[in-house]
């Protein structure tokens, strides 16, 4: 906290998943492997683009730092700032193997104790490959918002 009215936080993680069904495998030439991978990925869930295209599975990690400002005016009233750098180093995580930055600003009012109104703007960037717009475009803007009722 910087004082009354500001608030600032910033986290970071590294997660990793082992044995992630590498999507870029392929068999070396004269093998008679056969030419896709046999470990499907679960549905919904990604496999990696593994560095080895001989190996059926890899090592997938990610690792991000955030940071939030936030400014209050009077009881109901605040504006958010959020600031976010997001490497999925193989993909297994969104699906792209790319880096990513996202920015925020976002408004946050109360009507009382009760109902949160939270619109907000975001600006995200893929940086190494496309990975919006079903992998054709390397930055999005949205605008969102939601309203939280706490009982």
């Amino acid at each position: 906290m910087i004082d009354k009215n500001w608030h600032s936080s910033t986290e970071t993680w590294y997660q990793w998943m082992k044995q992630v069904p590498n999507l870029a495998y392929s068999p070396p030439p004269g093998s008679t492997l056969p030419p896709v991978d046999p470990i499907q990925p679960e549905t919904n869930d990604n496999g990696a683009v593994c560095s080895s295209h001989a190996a059926f599975t890899c090592y997938a990690p990610e690792w991000a730092v955030v940071n939030y400002l936030e400014r209050q005016f009077g009881a109901h009233n605040y504006i958010s700032i959020r600031n976010e750098y997001f490497d999925d180093i193989v993909g297994q995580r969104t699906g792209t193997k790319t880096r990513y930055s996202e920015h925020l600003f976002g408004w946050g009012h109360w009507v009382g104790t009760t109902v949160l109104f939270r619109p907000e703007v975001r600006y995200e960037r893929s940086y190494d490959n496309p990975a919006y717009q079903n992998g054709t475009k390397k930055s999005q803007l949205t605008a969102a918002g939601d309203i939280i009722f706490f009982f």
